[in-house]
This record gives C-alpha cells, sequence and structure tokens, in this order.
C-alpha cells in the first residue's frame, strides 16, 4: 500500500560476497569512490575496534587491541543517501524522506554494477532487506491494540501506568524456494519503543529485516527478483502488524 506520509526512517539494500583485497590497499576501490564522488561528496573511513584479554592462573593478564580499516562510508550532499563499503559488504541505504521502492531499488543497482565492474566482486552469499519504520502515535496514553496487531501483551494489573520503554523480537522462517529465495530465509521484525520525536506523542520503532543466504553471480538478474520478492514479504509483514487507525497517521 502506497502511503502519502510513510513512516521509513532508513531503507537498506545489503550485499555480502567474498571477501575483496583489503580495503587500505585495493586501488579499485578507490576508484569506485572517485567516479561517484559527484553524488558522495563525504568519504569517511570504517573502522572496527576489538579487545583480546587472555589470562592464566598465576600470571598478569595480557590485552591486546586491534584498530582495524575496514571500509568506507560515503554520504551524498542531502545526508538521505549512504552507501558503506566493507571488506564483504555492500550497504545501500535510503534514509527519509523515502520516496519509491523502484527508485530506491534501481539508484542501489546502478551503484552495485559500478561497483562490480571496477572491484571484479564475483559471487553474492547473502542478500538482505531492512525496512526501518517509526510511528508516531499522537497521545502519550493509548492501548497498544488500537494501533498494532503485534504488541507485547500484559495484563492490566502489572501494568497500571504507560509503559516506560519495551523491546520485542519476532523471527519468522519464509518458505526456501532456492530459485527465488535461496536458503535460510527468515524475516526477523523488531518493535520498541523509542524517544518520542514530537511532543504529545510516542515513537514506536517497527524494524523489519528480511535476508536468505545465496549463491549467485554478481551480475545475476536473480538478486533483483529476490529482493522484490523480499519487499512482498516485508509489505505484507508491516501490513499485517498495525491497525487501520495506524494507516490513517500515514495519509
Amino acid at each position: 500500500m502506497l502511503y502519502q506520509k510513510p513512516p521509513i526512517l532508513e531503507a537498506v539494500i545489503d550485499f555480502r560476497f567474498s571477501k575483496v583485497d583489503t580495503i587500505s590497499d585495493n586501488k579499485s576501490i578507490l576508484m569506485f569512490i572517485k567516479k561517484h564522488e559527484g553524488v558522495f561528496v563525504k568519504s569517511e573511513p570504517l573502522h572496527e575496534h576489538s579487545v583480546v584479554i587472555k589470562t592464566e592462573i598465576g600470571a598478569e593478564s595480557d590485552v591486546h587491541s586491534d584498530h582495524a580499516h575496514v571500509g568506507y562510508r560515503l554520504t551524498d550532499g542531502s545526508d538521505t543517501k549512504v552507501l558503506q563499503i566493507k571488506h564483504k559488504n555492500f550497504s545501500s541505504s535510503q534514509l527519509k524522506p523515502y520516496t519509491t521502492w523502484s527508485e530506491f531499488r534501481s539508484n542501489t543497482k546502478s551503484l552495485w554494477d559500478s561497483y562490480v565492474e571496477i572491484t571484479r566482486v564475483e559471487n553474492v552469499e547473502r542478500i538482505g532487506l531492512r525496512y526501518i519504520n517509526r510511528i508516531d502515535i499522537p497521545s502519550n496514553h493509548f492501548a497498544m491494540e488500537e494501533y498494532f496487531s503485534l504488541y507485547p501483551h500484559m495484563d492490566d494489573q502489572l501494568v497500571k501506568e504507560s509503559l516506560s520503554g519495551f523491546f520485542m523480537q519476532v523471527s519468522v522462517p519464509q518458505a526456501t524456494k532456492p530459485s527465488a529465495t535461496g536458503k535460510n530465509a527468515r524475516a526477523i521484525i523488531n518493535m520498541g519503543l523509542t524517544p518520542p520525536a514530537l511532543d504529545g506523542h510516542t515513537s514506536i520503532l517497527l524494524d523489519i529485516d528480511v535476508s536468505a543466504e545465496v549463491q549467485l553471480g554478481s551480475n545475476s538478474n536473480d538478486i533483483w527478483e529476490i529482493l522484490n520478492h523480499f519487499r512482498t514479504v516485508k509489505n505484507t509483514l508491516f501490513e499485517s502488524s498495525i491497525t487501520n487507525q495506524t494507516r490513517g497517521l500515514f495519509k
């Protein structure tokens, strides 16, 4: 269903693939960034920090820390399009305001095709589609069932005031169709309170992440058919999680 004011904070298409050479030494990655610097005006290095502690009886602990350069985060001038490139990941994000699936999909495909051409990525091992929604309820006191079909149920004797916080997760295996969704296809729904965006409102995040393991060539059209299927799954789960009263907030 198309909404005039969709509650989408961020949409993400994510690919995991066979490891490219170390990011900091890979000239092809820098070539890709250079090619698209007209769109992505900001480029920041991504680092991962790790700490390993080894202990032995009667000896001092040996602490080793590592600071590794693992990729880049590219952002456009409006801070609404973000691309993260890591050793094994390509992650394209559209932040609010979200326009249409066809535009987001087309933009991501154009970037991915360019990335594959320059870096010679051969195989995709995992495909993911994630939508993070923030639903702003115009009240501080309301019954969850008025706005959601999916919600944590608690007896009135346990909750005498409004909830100050909650988090719930539902994992839903998806039918496995090798030609369409790969294997271990799964949808994960995360739901919880988040600081209100508006005075007198209650803000709730509804985060839907659909993914599957695959073995596909990086130029395979099946990648995009799978993403279309995931979008259908995401839409079904989203619409099944809310009520008509919530839908009215998006018009």
